[in-house]
């Protein structure tokens, strides 16, 4: 009885130093939120089978997080300017460049890659092709997730000279539809006639049916009135 004892007690241990060990990890890595451990400890510790053995499926979501992998920005760079095509650059249709997005959301963080987004179109602001990719590419992702930087830039372009990329960052915020972006939609217009009238009637569109403001982190709240992903 003492050693099946021990044995628990030495394996509880084993099982503390661990966590702590993925705490200190997770704190000193991660620039992203982790999910929380789904039970508490007291909770996990009463689960123990009856022979005393600890199953890693009932081990913390802590344990498996991964930590952010090092990218190539460079050579994501020569991917999306190697995949440019404007016969890819479809309504309703993703590209080539909207997948490297989201793989680098899932590499690294929101925050980063539209950081780096934001950095290479402004770097590149004669290319139109690529502008234009990029808007529709941020069209098809939520505005939270996309929240400075999407904004900011669709906003920059607005007053581009190629009214193509005018016409793409409308496009964008029409299919953002969130009423959390006419704090400033509302005071700035682009300077072309045709561009504004579009540009009124999108804002109006948002005052009238966009997703509200505390609601826009949750799905259940989005406007049903509008898919703004098939654009």
């Amino acid at each position: 009885m003492k050693a099946k004892t021990n044995s628990i007690n030495s394996m509880f241990s084993e099982w503390i130093t661990n966590a702590v060990i993925e705490k200190i990890i997770k704190d000193k890595f991660l620039s992203t939120e982790v999910s929380k451990i789904e039970k508490p400890i007291i909770g996990f510790v009463s689960e123990v089978k009856a022979d005393k053995q600890i199953e890693a499926l009932n081990q913390p979501e802590l344990w498996f997080v991964n930590v952010e992998k090092k990218v190539d920005w460079e050579k994501v760079k020569k991917d999306i300017f190697s995949n440019l095509n404007w016969d890819d650059v479809q309504i309703g249709e993703p590209t080539e460049t909207e997948w490297i997005i989201e793989n680098l959301i899932q590499e690294t963080s929101p925050k980063k890659v539209f950081e780096w987004i934001y950095d290479l179109v402004l770097d590149n602001a004669s290319n139109t092709l690529l502008i234009c990719t990029i808007m529709h590419a941020l069209s098809h992702i939520d505005y939270e997730e996309t929240y400075p930087y999407g904004p900011m830039l669709g906003m920059a372009m607005l007053g581009h000279d190629d009214k193509r990329v005018v016409a793409f960052s409308i496009k964008t915020f029409s299919n953002w539809n969130s009423k959390d972006s006419l704090r400033y939609v509302k005071n700035f217009s682009p300077k072309q006639d045709w561009a504004k009238k579009e540009w009124d009637k999108v804002v109006e569109y948002i005052e009238e049916n966009g997703d509200e403001i505390d609601g826009v982190f949750d799905e259940e709240n989005y406007s049903v009135k509008m898919d703004t992903r098939t654009a």
